[in-house]
């Protein structure tokens, strides 16, 4: 495996919590990063045989996964992917530096689901995506990054989604 980090750049430790492909894309990003990928809670067959196949540790989410990473070595950031869950205050704690959501959405117009929906209804000009540190406060935390992009007269809500995880793969290297 290549190491791509910039020179500068010290490698993170993390765990992953999540359950579509962007989350495989982000674990794939850290990984040939060099960072140190401890795990991912899933309860996603595909995502478990990629881990297993990459020896990355798999915890199931259906369990008691909170229970898994307190017991965990220290880390470093937990991010939350694709995961439509409200995380326990107790386990937003566990990281050392922080715990990171990925939103489909540009906080704080919308927050929520089925924003891309909305955001057609309301005819937006713009939409964008945002990755902002979990706080107890509900998509409250402060924003690490964010991309907002303009819309066509041709958006679909599928396509606004396609374009939101595009944004999303694309912008995860600088957020780490």
């Amino acid at each position: 495996m290549r190491d791509e980090r910039p020179p500068d750049m010290i490698p993170i430790s993390c765990y992953l919590v999540g359950s579509d492909t962007l989350l495989l894309e982000c674990a794939a990003i850290l990984l040939d990063g060099g960072h140190d990928l401890r795990g991912v809670v899933t309860s996603e067959e595909r995502i478990r045989t990629w881990c297993r196949e990459r020896g990355v540790r798999v915890i199931e989410a259906s369990g008691g996964w909170g229970a898994a990473l307190r017991e965990a070595p220290p880390f470093d950031v937990l991010f939350s992917i694709t995961h439509l869950s409200i995380i326990p205050d107790e386990i937003l704690g566990l990281p050392h530096r922080m715990a990171v959501n990925f939103h489909a959405r540009p906080l704080p117009r919308y927050a929520g689901l089925n924003a891309p929906v909305w955001a057609l209804l309301n005819q937006e000009r713009e939409y964008g995506i945002t990755w902002h540190v979990m706080t107890p406060g509900v998509d409250e935390g402060p924003i690490l990054e964010q991309v907002r992009f303009p819309l066509t007269s041709e958006e679909t809500a599928q396509s606004l989604n396609t374009r939101c995880l595009a944004e999303a793969v694309a912008s995860f290297p600088a957020l780490v």
